[in-house]
């Protein structure tokens, strides 16, 4: 449980695991797209052009939001978990009042070199799943699992938003040289809730309960 305020009003709450609001998000935001998506196609003005024009603005900016926020929901809840994992072999380092960074910086012995917290969560996201939390949890790595792709094309569709990368590029983990608003139009935000479940119980079994499991948005069908 966590104790929290709201408004003058003191309560507790249920515990929110790292990752697990965001997945709720990217659940979410996946589920609307997928609503969305076959709209896009409806009341054309054939008026347009040498195609036709899709003129509710609202429909398609609410359709592209959604889609960025599945990916860019679960990437977070990634970078949440697999951090949260880091941190129990490495502690983060300690901050002042003032914000400054006090007292020796934690580090442990990984794969022969001296790692802190900040190094090992700087290496990028597929190099942490794939490298570094293997090591640390005595895993295999997944590289070969079902999700792997998934995970991939999930953190490019992320990363492109993220950095503004609209116009016509290819990028590893996705497929082609497409603008980031015809990959959203090709669903390739799909599968981010599943992949996320899928990343929880392959480092952590049993991270969501049953019970709490229940009690949240089902995954999106692909």
């Amino acid at each position: 449980m966590n104790a929290v305020n709201v408004d003058g009003v003191g309560l507790t709450i249920p515990k929110a695991l790292p990752g697990l609001t965001d997945y709720v998000a990217a659940a979410n935001a996946e589920e609307r797209a997928n609503e969305l998506r076959p709209r896009l196609t409806q009341g054309l003005d054939p008026k347009g052009g040498s195609l036709p024009y899709q003129p509710d603005a609202e429909l398609v900016f609410e359709y592209l939001g959604a889609a960025t926020a599945a990916a860019g929901s679960a990437v977070v809840g990634l970078e949440a978990f697999a951090n949260h994992h880091v941190a129990r072999f490495v502690a983060p380092p300690s901050f002042d009042e003032n914000g400054d960074e006090v007292g020796p910086t934690p580090t442990i012995q990984f794969v022969g070199n001296t790692r802190s917290f900040r190094e090992l969560v700087d290496i990028s996201l597929n190099e942490r799943y794939a490298d570094v939390l293997p090591v640390l949890l005595d895993k295999p790595s997944p590289t070969s699992e079902p999700w792997w792709p998934v995970l991939r094309r999930i953190q490019g569709i992320a990363a492109l938003d993220r950095h503004g990368v609209i116009g016509a590029v290819a990028r590893k983990g996705l497929e082609g040289k497409k603008q980031l608003v015809q990959r959203l139009c090709d669903r390739e935000y799909r599968g981010a809730s599943q992949m996320m479940l899928a990343v929880f119980e392959y480092f952590a079994p049993g991270w969501i309960d049953p019970e709490r499991m229940a009690a949240l948005p089902s995954p999106s069908e692909n």
